[in-house]
């Protein structure tokens, strides 16, 4: 139960949300906002770089655990 409790922030992205109001005292705008984002070229450049830091935390993480494995293996 506790771990769908953060999946309740997904309702921001379809309100045009002010601090003032609340979550619920927003005003509903659907994809509006997606297609605002969606609309400019910060989108592409958004996911790109959350792929490559992925790809590169993946990597990174991996050749640091083998190295350490294979040093401590020869000890």
């Amino acid at each position: 139960m506790i771990q769908y409790m953060p999946m309740f922030g997904i309702v921001i992205a379809f309100k045009d949300y002010k601090f003032a109001d609340g979550i619920f005292g927003s005003a509903w705008v659907g994809f509006e906002n997606f297609k605002f984002l969606f609309g400019t070229g910060t989108a592409w450049r958004i996911t790109f770089n959350t792929v490559f830091m992925n790809g590169l935390f993946i990597v990174t993480g991996t050749v640091v655990a083998l190295t350490l494995a294979l040093l401590l293996n020869e000890i």
